[in-house]
């Protein structure tokens, strides 16, 4: 997993043997998508790079897109299962 080493940073990262495999939680502010400032679902061309490499590199990438992130801790806990079930992982 060193084909990104210097290139990106990732928000959260979980190496096994805390997850079944390398998880990158990405934190996807407005400015991962396209036009800025949540124009758009649509992710930049820098943040699908960056999942692609990560991915080819082996890792699970889960985006966590701001607009999507729950006010209370209560449903942030459960948010953050539902994606990374949806995800493949249980943790």
């Amino acid at each position: 997993m060193a084909a990104c080493a210097g290139v990106y940073s990732i928000d959260i990262a979980v190496a096994p043997p805390a997850a079944p495999r390398a998880l990158a939680l990405e934190c996807d502010g407005p400015w991962h998508w396209v036009g800025g400032r949540g124009r758009s679902v649509e992710p930049c061309a820098r943040t699908r790079e960056k999942r692609l490499l990560l991915e080819a590199d082996g890792w699970a990438v889960v985006s966590l897109p701001y607009w999507e992130w729950p006010k209370r801790s209560e449903a942030q806990r459960a948010y953050l299962r539902l994606r990374l079930a949806d995800a493949g992982i249980d943790l």
